[in-house]
């Protein structure tokens, strides 16, 4: 196997690595509980990603494979995800009886 060519993301990136990042947790359990249906996760997991992760694009803490296959974001301590457009976020788009346990887990991360 190949060794992968990583690299620090450029600006021009951001798009492609929130669809890596939205394929990457498509069967990730707790994301899938928060957005069940595959309409509702497509529309709503890359609004998450900005939210959650987003510092890291500006940061220099985002990081793709050269040829698009993987990335990571990354931030670094001191660095926070925006937890109240997270919520926000999910007070829009998360069914109501699933919210306490969306806001529990994701708190927890922040």
């Amino acid at each position: 196997m190949a060794a992968l060519d990583i690299r620090v993301a450029e600006p021009s990136d951001r798009d492609a690595i929130v669809a890596v990042l939205t394929l990457a947790f498509a069967v990730d359990p707790p994301t899938r509980y928060i957005w069940p249906a595959a309409k509702t996760y497509l529309d709503h997991f890359p609004a998450f990603v900005s939210a959650f992760a987003g510092e890291a694009f500006g940061a220099g803490r985002a990081f793709a494979a050269a040829d698009g296959s993987g990335a990571s974001l990354w931030l670094a301590p001191g660095q926070s995800n925006d937890i109240q457009s997270v919520n926000r976020l999910f007070d829009r788009t998360v069914q109501e009886d699933r919210k306490t346990e969306a806001y529990a887990v994701f708190a927890k991360m922040a």
